[in-house]
């Protein structure tokens, strides 16, 4: 990790100009995932979503409550995640956030849900403990669709590529919703889930 490029510099030890900028992102995205991250994993087999609970009366009546369990397959595994969301009821929605979240708690404290839905917004949100523990252990979660012997070899998923991952599996579900604008979605989080 201590000999990574400057990733701003080409090869020449010129600044990338702007038009090069693109080939760029993807040389980056390449040194990370051998260096630091891992791969991200590719696309599960099949997903399915099942709404776990829904009400209809969230935040005083201005939003839509959902708990849905997402359940992702990899060859023959199986692996499940709760996503919770919030959607504007009556009103158009004025773009989507999805929240990774370090608490399993919806709305927390750092995720006013009901201050999101006044401002037009629909919110999903999952925790990270809930997709795989941040620890050494690769047989929980999402991580076990992955490893078959709990030893992360150089450029296998770490945890944060699986937690992007899980992320991107939630993407593919709000693909499948009517309620939303796909155009406008807006992944947020602070520090190692930002």
């Amino acid at each position: 990790m201590n000999n990574l490029p400057n990733f701003l510099l080409n090869a020449d030890g010129r600044k990338i100009a702007p038009a090069d900028w693109n080939r760029q992102r993807e040389q980056i995205k390449e040194i990370l995932q051998q260096n630091i991250y891992g791969r991200i994993p590719a696309a599960p087999d099949e997903i399915y979503a099942e709404v776990l609970e829904t009400c209809t009366n969230y935040c005083a009546g201005k939003a839509l409550f959902q708990e849905i369990l997402l359940t992702v397959r990899v060859g023959k595994k199986d692996a499940s995640f709760p996503v919770f969301a919030a959607v504007p009821v009556n009103r158009q929605i004025e773009g989507t956030f999805l929240f990774l979240s370090f608490r399993t708690e919806f709305p927390n404290e750092y995720l006013p849900v009901e201050e999101i839905v006044d401002g037009g917004f629909a919110v999903f949100s999952f925790c990270y403990k809930d997709v795989t523990a941040d620890n050494d252990d690769f047989t929980d979660g999402l991580a076990s669709l992955f490893y078959n012997d709990n030893q992360r070899r150089a450029d296998d998923p770490g945890k944060i590529a699986i937690w992007a991952w899980a992320a991107m599996r939630v993407m593919d579900y709000l693909q499948t919703r009517k309620d939303i604008d796909i155009s406008n979605i807006m992944t947020v989080g602070h520090s190692r889930l930002g």
